[in-house]
């Protein structure tokens, strides 16, 4: 509610999560079609550093995933 980007709210019958074989601290990246097409692991890459270097990694493969410059 009241969010510009598309979330999903996994269900216990969809298990969309387990089958992406999604764990904790991932971020799912899907296409246009809803398939996915990358992950950034939050982990590996913390967005809390003092600079901006993972912000910026995460928003460029964001933008190249949306075809953007």
């Amino acid at each position: 509610m009241n969010c510009t980007i598309p979330w999903l709210q996994d269900t216990p019958a969809a298990q969309v999560w387990t089958s992406w074989g999604g764990v904790q601290r991932q971020i799912q990246i899907l296409d246009r079609f809803n398939f996915k097409v990358a992950t950034f692991d939050t982990l590996l890459n913390p967005l809390a550093l003092a600079n901006d270097t993972n912000w910026n990694a995460l928003k460029a493969l964001l933008k190249q995933v949306a075809g953007e410059p």
